[in-house]
């Protein structure tokens, strides 16, 4: 038996930083696919989006509240 599960993509820094949370309760999903991590500036440091600190608080509070959920976090990367 095959287990299907879908994983959208959510942008944590293009999508306005809306609230994971409130896009969970509108749809019923639980588990994301989080974009981007990138090396910074100084090309050795993630950062979401090259640009925001990987331990964010408004980022790891929405991780936080989709773990609480359930859900699962999967982040994505890009090199």
């Amino acid at each position: 038996m095959f287990l299907v599960k879908f994983a959208p993509y959510y942008d944590t820094i293009l999508d306005g930083r809306s609230n994971l949370s409130d896009i969970v309760e509108a749809t019923g999903l639980i588990d994301y696919q989080l974009a981007y991590a990138l090396g910074g500036p100084d090309g050795c440091t993630p950062k979401w989006g090259g640009q925001l600190e990987v331990d964010d608080p408004v980022v790891l509070d929405q991780i936080n509240a989709i773990q609480t959920q359930g859900g699962i976090p999967v982040i994505s990367l890009a090199f």
